[in-house]
Order: structure tokens, then C-alpha cells, then sequence
């Protein structure tokens, strides 16, 4: 604690074992700002294929259903 004094009030108080930190604020939130934008931007890109194979299943689900449709009123 002869480092750095405590951020706490009082001033005087005594907290043993106290350690700063040891990562500047900005690159706390720089690297907190980062993680969060590659979640993000990942969670995005996999909707986005995921919604695309959700179309293709939809449709092949459609045309399926068409083919049974087609042969029942061919009989």
C-alpha cells in the first residue's frame, strides 16, 4: 500500500492486502468493447447462415409436401 494510496473514503483507512489495478481503465474497457463487438458480429454471421439454411429446409420441406400433394391427386 506505499505504492499507491486506496481510492476508498477515508483516506486513512487501512486495508491490508489492498493492490491496485494492475490494467489501465481504458484498456479495460477497450478490451470489455472488443470481446463484446466479436460476440456480436459472430452471433450475427451465424443467424445470418442460419436463417439462410432455415429457407433452404423451409422450401425443401415445401416441395416435399408438394410431391405428396401431386401424387395423391394423381391416384
Amino acid at each position: 500500500m506505499e505504492g499507491q494510496p486506496h481510492p476508498y473514503a477515508p483516506t486513512d483507512l487501512k486495508l491490508p492486502g489492498y493492490a491496485p489495478n494492475f490494467l489501465t481503465q481504458s484498456t479495460i474497457v477497450s478490451v470489455y468493447g472488443l470481446s463484446s463487438l466479436l460476440v456480436v458480429s459472430l452471433i450475427w454471421i451465424l443467424s445470418e447462415f442460419t436463417g439462410q439454411l432455415l429457407v433452404v429446409v423451409a422450401l425443401a420441406g415445401l416441395a416435399t409436401h408438394w410431391q405428396k400433394h401431386n401424387k395423391q391427386n394423381l391416384q
